[in-house]
């Protein structure tokens, strides 16, 4: 664990580590750099898309990440007080190849997620690391969090001459806080928290080559027991979950990007395109190219 994480004393769904990181965020990070990824130009590679509104900041060290900004695709190197925000279907693509700690906000319908990671060094290729800790509330976002939130993306659409986004984030981070002292988290116990933590991997890393042996191995866990996890505390099977987490990928890039299904199998943790192929038109009935001609949805030409 990192030393912003040793002082904050974070923890696996600790309400009290969360509210602190959020208060940390608030009085002693200084937000001074608010970059806004967009659709924009395309990217390629192991892209990360999501249907949810998404804050990366790290808090030590440095952060590499490339992603559109409407006009040009961003190579940047963050740094504390620089804060990434992602729009629904916006796309960026994380480098871990230098040490830092990091948080990420991610504000869905049903509730927020706040998870921590500590980069001590790079990982294997086609790995993310596995989030430190995390939390989750049980309430949804509220109304004025709502509100915040499509400012911010009003912002990031029409530009932000006045500066006025790092204001909006900081109210938007007060908001937040107010929500995690008034939620009442579930206690898990010990097998529902590795359940949580598993599955927390599988979300941050179903782009991988990964299977049940290999998260075993991550977790020092038999495969077998991953079974008996998922079995007990979820309504989908390991491969289930797995694989509906790639589908749903496989069909927000082919909704939404200028991609080839070539990469997009690649992105979706099949390093063979006929098994892609394959598995896309078991879940969804249709072949990827197909499924693309009905479903796409248009990219605009420029951002203002």
């Amino acid at each position: 664990m990192g030393r912003i994480s040793e002082d904050l004393k974070l923890q696996h769904f600790s309400k009290a580590g969360f509210i602190g990181l959020t208060e940390y965020l608030i009085n002693s990070m200084d937000l001074r750099n608010i970059m806004f990824a967009q659709k924009i130009p395309a990217g390629s590679g192991h892209i990360e898309m999501h249907p949810e509104f998404f804050f990366d900041m790290p808090l030590s060290g440095k952060k590499h990440i490339i992603y559109g900004d409407g006009h040009n695709l961003i190579e940047s190197v963050m740094t504390p007080g620089d804060c990434l925000f992602c729009r629904p279907l916006t796309w960026k693509h994380p480098l871990w190849d230098m040490p830092h700690e990091m948080t990420c906000f991610i504000y869905k319908e049903e509730f927020i997620r706040i998870t921590y990671v500590d980069i001590e060094e790079e990982p294997s290729l086609g790995i993310y690391p596995k989030s430190t800790c995390f939390f989750h509330t049980q309430l949804p976002p509220s109304e004025p969090v709502k509100r915040l939130l499509l400012a911010l993306s009003a912002i990031s659409e029409s530009g932000d001459p006045e500066g006025a986004a790092a204001d909006i984030v900081r109210g938007l981070f007060r908001l937040t806080n107010e929500m995690l002292k008034d939620d009442h988290p579930q206690k898990f116990s010990q097998a529902e928290t590795t359940f949580h933590r598993v599955q927390q991997y599988l979300h941050d890393n179903f782009h991988a080559n990964i299977n049940r042996k290999y998260v075993g191995y991550v977790f020092n866990l038999h495969p077998g027991y991953i079974s008996r996890l998922y079995s007990q505390y979820s309504k989908k099977s390991f491969f289930e979950t797995l694989y509906s987490l790639r589908m749903d990928h496989a069909s927000l890039l082919l909704k939404n990007t200028e991609q080839k299904v070539e990469n997009i199998s690649g992105s979706c943790g099949y390093d063979s395109l006929p098994a892609f192929n394959q598995a896309f038109k078991k879940y969804y009935g249709l072949p990827p190219g197909r499924f693309r001609q009905l479903y796409r949805h248009s990219l605009p030409d420029i951002v203002s």
